[in-house]
């Protein structure tokens, strides 16, 4: 999985998807437990999703990529693009996802 501009793509062996994020429903969950993160991203459109740990065995992404991921969601065209509840909560996870950025930084 990796991140190309605005867009997460996801490959697998028989599987490829390309979730734009400037206007995808983010929203942050559990992964495999307590301590473990995830964000989830949904193509409006499709109803394709990507999952992508944010945070595994205690480590953070690192500091660029979490930023990155904010960056792309709060793209000007992406929170246009959103309906007025979908803003709100892109901009929670953008938030969200800089809080584990600083954090990274600091993590052994």
């Amino acid at each position: 999985m990796w991140l190309k501009g605005p867009y997460l793509i996801e490959r697998r062996v028989v599987l490829r998807r390309r979730i734009d994020l400037r206007g995808a429903r983010v929203e942050l969950k559990p992964y495999t437990g307590e301590a473990e993160l995830a964000m989830t991203a949904t193509d409006p459109r499709s109803g394709q999703s990507v999952q992508i740990p944010l945070r595994e065995a205690g480590r953070n992404l690192p500091a660029d990529e979490l930023t990155a991921l904010a960056e792309a969601i709060l793209d000007e065209l992406g929170l246009i693009r959103r309906a007025v509840d979908e803003q709100e909560t892109a901009m929670t996870v953008a938030s969200r996802l800089r809080e584990l950025a600083a954090g990274s930084t600091r993590t052994p």
